[in-house]
């Protein structure tokens, strides 16, 4: 299934610029009033940091997870962030999708689609989801969350 890019997007208020090193990254931080396009894969798409991450989904066949019913929440890096995906796309992407509401408002163990359990951590310095720095947390759309990570998880 081919991920929509824009459609309903305009729709979405309270963008906000989020500064990562020399890259600025439009965020919708709600969702209220979207339209039914507004899915974690559709916004990931009209967001255009997130190619690569995207790229991986389709190649693993995850494209229907994200912009299915849900609930579901992605800890997606960027396209700056993400570095090599590698020879196993469906590991990759297993290892970054959780078929759960994950808000981000409470640390938490959290279930990936691979089977392993990562910990998504709160503390006075920040969020981490295992270990890794969460830069936007709980961006909620129609079908779940999206949490921008500041790097690939392991897998």
């Amino acid at each position: 299934m081919r991920l929509k890019s824009t459609k309903g997007v305009s729709d979405m208020k309270g963008w906000k610029s989020i500064l990562g090193g020399a890259v600025a990254m439009p965020i919708a931080l709600s969702a209220a009033g979207a339209s039914a396009d507004n899915t974690v894969g559709d916004v990931l798409a009209a967001i255009g940091q997130f190619d690569t991450f995207l790229e991986a989904v389709e190649q693993a066949g995850h494209g229907d997870v994200l912009t299915g019913e849900g609930p579901v929440s992605v800890f997606a890096p960027t396209d700056e962030t993400i570095g090599d995906v590698g020879d196993d796309p469906e590991a990759f992407v297993a290892a970054h999708i959780a078929e759960v509401a994950v808000v981000g408002d409470a640390s938490m163990d959290v279930e990936m689609v691979s089977g392993e359990t990562v910990e998504f951590s709160q503390s006075d310095d920040g969020n981490t989801m295992g270990g890794v720095e969460v830069l936007v947390t709980g961006m909620e759309v129609n079908n779940g969350f999206i949490h921008v990570i500041g790097g690939p998880l392991p897998h």
